[in-house]
């Protein structure tokens, strides 16, 4: 026999829907009472309030960790020929990776075995990123960096733990235009006027490029690569561009360190009739409804009712598909 535990227009409300919304689809597709999560409720005793509250929890962390409604961005400095990399709780399943701004594939470490002879050892610009086979928050990028990123000021707050770097940034702290003009010697350039050097720059991976040229703007500048900064007053060019004094520009926008793209995890998985669906749009709630009574009919109690189970399954599967195709596409579309 079919079950309806999400009634037309319910989903689409524009009010945040609540635990005890589920719990009253619930109570009504078991034939008990309910009085919008007041009792009597789940009264026979052959499920409870705690069984549903906990079958609750298991549901809507499985349905936020397969469907990745809700993602997380960190950024952290990467460190020459380091390898691994912790990202926080925050993050509950990492979904991409990015270096400087680039993407990199996912693979394992067979692949890995299969792709470069010694590869943990191997060092130059990340192209992959794996999690097989390491510690629950860890990534390894292969192969190993051969430089450090640039720096970041982490913002002021609490006490900083493991891993050091800034949530909610993407491809770099310090984007943007430096314009100055400096005096060059040789292959020296010491500032004169404007914005001072950025003493990240030498971390940047590829280094920054500073354009020359003898008015401003820089229309037709001479390109050339920094080398070194020795501080926010004097820098060093790869290549000598001339003795002189010349309008500088710098544009900045890949600051060679790892961004971590993931689905944003729960904070409890303990819940109370009067707490708010977490993260999911209300559009998506019926399947959490769908998917707790799929467990109900198919554990080993008076309830079982495996027809009744696989159908709430196939709806509540139906759900994840809808949400992650769309999340894909999101994802895709903003990257």
């Amino acid at each position: 026999m079919p079950v309806r535990p999400w009634r037309k227009g319910r989903a689409v409300s524009i009010m945040a829907v609540k635990v005890s919304d589920i719990y009253n689809i619930v109570c009504s597709v078991l034939l008990e009472n309910y009085d919008n999560g007041a009792a009597p409720g789940l009264s026979l005793g052959i499920v409870t309030l705690q069984d549903f509250l906990d079958l609750f929890g298991i549901v809507v962390e499985e349905f936020i960790n397969r469907t990745s409604l809700s993602y997380s961005i960190f950024t952290q400095q990467l460190g020459a020929n380091q390898s691994l990399y912790q990202f926080p709780t925050n993050i509950n399943t990492p979904k991409l990776c990015f270096i400087g701004g680039q993407w990199i594939d996912h693979t394992d470490l067979d692949t890995l075995d299969d792709w470069r002879y010694a590869w943990a050892n191997t060092q130059g610009t990340p192209e992959y990123w794996y999690s097989d086979g390491l510690s629950p928050h860890i990534i390894g990028v292969a192969p190993n960096p051969d430089y450090s990123g640039a720096s970041y000021t982490i913002p002021v707050g609490p006490t900083p733990i493991p891993p050091f770097g800034i949530t909610n940034l993407f491809n770099g702290a310090t984007q943007g235009q430096f314009n100055s003009t400096i005096s060059v010697t040789g292959v020296t350039a010491t500032w004169v006027s404007g914005d001072l050097f950025d003493v990240a720059w030498g971390n940047y991976s590829p280094g920054p490029t500073m354009m020359l040229g003898l008015a401003s703007p820089i229309v037709n500048g001479t390109p050339a690569p920094i080398q070194t900064v020795a501080s926010s007053t004097s820098l060093t060019f790869a290549i000598a561009p001339g003795d002189g004094v010349y309008f500088a520009q710098v544009n900045i926008g890949n600051d060679g360190n790892l961004s971590i793209i993931g689905t944003t995890g729960l904070t409890t998985i303990t819940y109370g009739l009067n707490d708010t669906v977490p993260v999911l749009p209300d559009s998506f709630c019926g399947a959490l409804a769908y998917g707790i009574l799929a467990r109900i009919f198919s554990n080993d109690s008076e309830c079982k009712d495996l027809q009744r189970a696989y159908y709430c399954q196939a709806r509540y599967s139906e759900y994840i598909n809808v949400a992650a195709a769309i999340s894909g596409e999101l994802l895709e579309i903003s990257g």
